[in-house]
């Protein structure tokens, strides 16, 4: 039985494999196909030297990218800081300033949003999804198409901080 966020997905996975996860608009994921997505994100952020209890902010809008996402962050025993889609630009420095993320994975449309805080060192690397070329760096595109999905998950407590919402 999962004692940790991380957990849940994996468990799921081999529970119920080819049934369907997550429907989002005319896209349907099994759960076997999540957490292969998972591990691929969580292998790109451990690539970016993300490490348990580093804070990973996610922000924009209902897609099926935040959910893998989430998950993936959540293999790497990263803090997870889900941040509202409507934030102004003002409420998304605060937010992601206060909660100390190193990393923002974002939908492209946020970008503008986001450029001053790299620019300005609040955070290390943005990481964008639905757009190429929205950033400097990796995108979750480039992630889905070029790391592998096996991915062992960081060592973490139950008592350890998980989100910051």
């Amino acid at each position: 039985m999962a004692t940790i966020l991380a957990e849940i997905l994996p468990e799921a996975a081999v529970r119920h494999g080819d049934r369907t996860a997550l429907i989002i608009g005319d896209r349907k994921l099994p759960f076997r196909q999540l957490e292969e997505c998972a591990g691929k994100i969580a292998n790109g952020l451990v690539a970016l030297g993300v490490k348990p209890g580093d804070r990973v902010s996610l922000f924009g809008g209902n897609s099926w990218e935040w959910v893998v996402a989430y998950h993936g962050a959540a293999k790497t025993g990263a803090v997870l800081n889900p941040l509202s889609s409507m934030l102004t630009t003002d409420e998304l420095r605060y937010t992601v300033n206060d909660a100390g993320a190193r990393v923002v994975i974002a939908g492209a449309d946020k970008f503008d949003q986001l450029r001053a805080l790299k620019t300005d060192g609040v955070v290390d690397y943005l990481v964008p999804w639905g757009g190429a070329g929205a950033g400097d760096g990796p995108t979750l595109e480039t992630w889905m198409a070029g790391e592998s999905a096996a991915f062992t998950i960081r060592p973490r407590e139950a008592a350890d901080l998980a989100v910051i919402a």
